[in-house]
C-alpha cells in the first residue's frame, strides 16, 4: 500500500489533520510527522511520497524540500500559503515535484498526488510490460530509463532526478527537435493542463538546463520558443 507522510505545522495543526483524513478515506496509509528537520528519520525514510504544509512558513516549507530531495527520490507536493509567489518558484527550482497555494480544493490535492504517484511508477509499469529500451542516447548523456538516472558518458557519473525532471527530460527526449508547446509539456511531463502559474513550468525548465550544462557547458541542450514553449534541439537514441 502507497505510504504518504504529511510534514504538518504544529501551529496549526488543522491542515495536516484535514488532508490525513483526505487520503485515509482515499485507500492510502498516510502518518503525520511535525515539519522540522528530524522530518527525514523514522517512518518519513520509507514513505513514497511526502506532503509538507508550508501555509505558515514558506521558507521552512523550502528548507524541507530541498533537505528531502538531497536525501531521496521520493514525490514531494508543498502546499504555500497565496502570497508566497517568490517561494513557489524557488521550492520548484530545490527539487519539489508540485505546489499548491492554499486555498486549495481537496479534490485538487488528491488528483494531483494520484498523478504524481502514477508517474513515479510508470517506468516500473514498463518493465513488467517487458519493453526492452534501456534508454535514450544524447550529446554526451545517457537517459537510464531504469534507474531513472541521468549518466555523464565521459566520466560515468550519475545524476539523480525528480520525479518531474525524470519526466521533463524524457518528454523531451522522446520528441527531440520538436517544438512543445507549455500546454503540451506540462500534460505530458507533469500530468495536468497548463495555468496561469507559468513560472512554475520555467523553473523546471530551468533546473533541468542547469543540470544537463553540468556536463558539457557550451552546448544547449533546450531552447525556448518565443510566445510558444520549448524545443530540445539535440538528435537522440534509443539503446537495448
Amino acid at each position: 500500500m502507497t505510504e504518504i507522510l504529511v510534514a504538518c505545522d504544529r501551529a496549526s495543526p488543522q491542515v495536516g489533520h484535514e488532508i490525513e483524513t483526505l487520503f485515509r478515506e482515499a485507500g492510502y496509509k498516510v502518518y503525520q510527522a511535525p515539519a522540522c528537520k528530524n522530518l527525514l528519520a523514522g517512518r518519513g525514510a520509507d514513505a513514497d511520497l511526502v506532503i509538507i504544509d508550508a501555509t505558515r512558513d514558506g521558507r521552512r516549507g523550502l528548507c524541507l524540500a530541498s533537505s528531502y530531495r538531497t536525501a531521496s527520490s521520493v514525490g514531494i507536493v508543498v502546499i504555500h500559503h497565496a502570497d508566497a509567489d517568490a517561494d513557489l518558484v524557488q521550492t520548484l527550482e530545490v527539487g519539489a515535484d508540485d505546489v499548491l497555494v492554499q486555498p486549495f480544493r481537496h479534490r485538487e490535492l488528491l488528483a494531483r498526488v494520484k498523478s504524481l504517484l502514477r508517474r513515479m511508477n510508470l517506468d516500473k509499469g514498463d518493465q513488467l510490460a517487458g519493453k526492452a529500451r534501456r534508454g535514450i542516447q544524447f550529446k554526451g548523456w545517457f537517459l537510464d530509463l531504469e534507474r531513472r538516472q541521468l549518466v555523464c558518458e565521459a566520466t560515468g557519473g550519475c545524476v539523480p532526478l525528480t520525479t518531474a525532471e525524470y519526466n521533463m527530460l524524457t518528454v523531451f527526449a522522446q520528441n527531440s527537435c520538436r517544438v512543445l508547446s507549455r500546454d503540451d509539456l506540462s500534460i505530458m511531463a507533469l500530468g495536468r493542463p497548463h495555468s496561469m502559474m507559468a513560472r512554475s513550468l520555467d523553473a523546471q525548465v530551468a533546473r533541468l538546463r542547469k543540470r544537463l550544462s553540468t556536463n558539457k557547458p557550451g552546448i544547449a541542450y533546450i531552447k525556448s520558443v518565443r510566445s510558444v514553449g520549448y524545443i530540445f534541439c539535440n538528435r537522440t537514441y534509443d539503446v537495448y
